[in-house]
């Protein structure tokens, strides 16, 4: 599958995280049913209390066949460290720039940061619906910004959409009348001008840019490989700034898709780790996303599938009734599917 990584960048209250959400829900990455908060991805009572990001998060999507990894990113000049650290870990980025507001000191410096790194830059403009909207100024000021921190020629002709990520409606033209109800606009803007990532033959390396804690497996980096290919129960060698040099194994990989860990890349770890080890997994039907899902496992011998159509038989299957007691298992089958590889 081709990959795209990019990060969404901009000064702080401009609509990041809210843009983030409309780009899970048009890549119909929930159910339609779902019950989802607003800022999904403020996940820790701190973020949803002050409503700000602080930490940087992963998410990604699947559109047409692209997989489009996502990193939210802070707004606030006191996190701003978060920002320079997942640099290296994208391919291009998403400024965003308030329609009323314009430019703001932390737009200078996370896109001072985006062009240091030579990542490809796109700009949308959020909050198009405001009556007090001057799309026309603000890309104006956008274009003395990219001037003044020394963009080059190329990065000039960067690609502009006007959307309101409130209403989750995108468009090329500044006019708020012309806003279409999808961000498609946005998706395939992404797809045609952020390049692939291009791994380099070699040896191993792999940089964390991020830390995350499991309750099961502990620490968990969350990076980019450079070079080479990271495998199960591989041997590597973290090298620190103190030129200390320490050998561990890899004991799981992951990798991340709407608001969790892929199932594919889970099931590789289990199925590759235990290949003497027959397993049984079931899946609720969506759409034809079960049949993929087996389809990119048919090489596997010590594997069988069954597709529940409906969520009733596949707690059946589970032999889960209300007198269970173990709540953990209720819990595993109350959890909420949204549908994707």
């Amino acid at each position: 599958m081709d990959v795209r990584n990019i990060a969404i960048i901009a000064h702080v209250d401009h609509g990041k995280t809210t843009l983030v959400d409309k780009l899970l829900q048009g890549s119909h990455t929930f159910r339609e049913n779902q019950q989802v908060l607003d800022c999904v991805m403020d996940n820790n009572a701190i973020e949803r209390e002050r409503g700000i990001t602080i930490l940087a998060k992963n998410t990604a999507i699947v559109w047409q066949d692209v997989k489009i990894n996502i990193i939210d990113t802070p707004g606030h000049a006191d996190f701003s460290g978060e920002v320079e650290r997942i640099m290296k870990m994208v391919d291009g980025v998403v400024l965003v720039v308030d329609a009323y507001e314009g430019t703001m000191p932390q737009t200078r410096f996370v896109l001072k940061k985006a062009l240091d790194a030579g990542v490809t830059p796109i700009v949308v403009v959020n909050k198009i619906d405001k009556e007090s909207a001057r799309p026309k100024e603000v890309i104006d000021e956008v274009m003395d910004l990219f001037i003044e921190l020394g963009a080059d020629i190329e990065d000039l002709d960067f690609p502009i959409v006007y959307v309101s990520a409130i209403n989750g409606t995108s468009s090329f033209s500044p006019n708020p009348a012309d806003q279409e109800e999808d961000m498609t606009k946005v998706l395939d803007m992404i797809i045609e001008n952020i390049p692939s990532p291009k791994n380099e033959e070699g040896s191993l390396q792999f940089q964390p840019a991020l830390l995350d804690y499991n309750d099961f497996v502990g620490r968990i980096g969350i990076g980019l490989v450079k070079r080479g290919t990271i495998k199960l129960n591989q041997m590597v060698s973290c090298c620190r700034i103190d030129g200390s040099i320490k050998q561990f194994r890899i004991a799981k990989i992951y990798g991340f898709l709407g608001l969790g860990n892929t199932g594919r890349a889970t099931m590789l770890c289990l199925l590759d780790s235990e290949p003497n080890i027959m397993h049984h997994v079931i899946l609720l039907r969506y759409k034809d996303h079960a049949e993929l899902f087996i389809e990119r496992f048919k090489e596997y011998s010590n594997v069988t599938f069954t597709i529940c159509d409906d969520i009733k038989d596949l707690v059946a299957m589970l032999k889960i009734s209300d007198e269970t007691t173990d709540e953990s298992v209720k819990k595993g089958a109350d959890m909420d599917y949204n549908g994707t590889i």
